[in-house]
């Protein structure tokens, strides 16, 4: 595997999480690899990213974008699933982002 996957910058992942995208193998590698292995390494670069989030932002990033797991949700079903508003919700979902960038 070229070290492309590996020089994307934190700019790059949290694009494909702002527009709640997988990314693609092509864009950031020259030649395949196996899929297992290149979702481990974007893994294991976004829990880094997702490690400078106080708790609740990492909470609503993780309900909006699925990163645990389940499916994604909406900000009104994690607002319900946190008791908090659906404006709160958007308010640390873009703060949360600035803090990544």
């Amino acid at each position: 595997m070229s070290n492309a996957l590996m020089e994307m910058t934190d700019s790059d992942l949290l694009d494909a999480l702002e527009k709640d995208e997988f990314l693609l193998l092509d864009q950031f590698c020259g030649e395949p690899a196996e899929p297992a292995e290149m979702n481990q390494q974007v893994l294991c670069q976004i829990d880094a990213m997702l490690g400078n989030l106080d708790p609740q932002e990492l909470e609503v990033l993780q309900l909006l974008f699925g990163l645990d797991g389940q499916e994604p949700l909406s900000s009104a079903e994690v607002g319900a699933r946190t008791d908090l508003s659906e404006d709160r919700v958007r308010w640390i979902k873009k703060q949360a982002l600035v803090k990544l960038r």
